[in-house]
């Protein structure tokens, strides 16, 4: 995923009235996730 579409992901969770998320990558890589939260 890119840092647009995470940030995309938490809007649409905020957007469904829900306070909280969980990312979870099996791979262990969370550049995007880091950036997108950064922004």
């Amino acid at each position: 995923y890119t840092p647009q579409m995470v940030q995309e992901q938490i809007q649409a969770t905020a957007d469904a009235g829900l306070d909280s998320w969980l990312f979870w990558d099996a791979a262990n890589k969370y550049r995007s996730l880091r950036e997108a939260l950064t922004q």
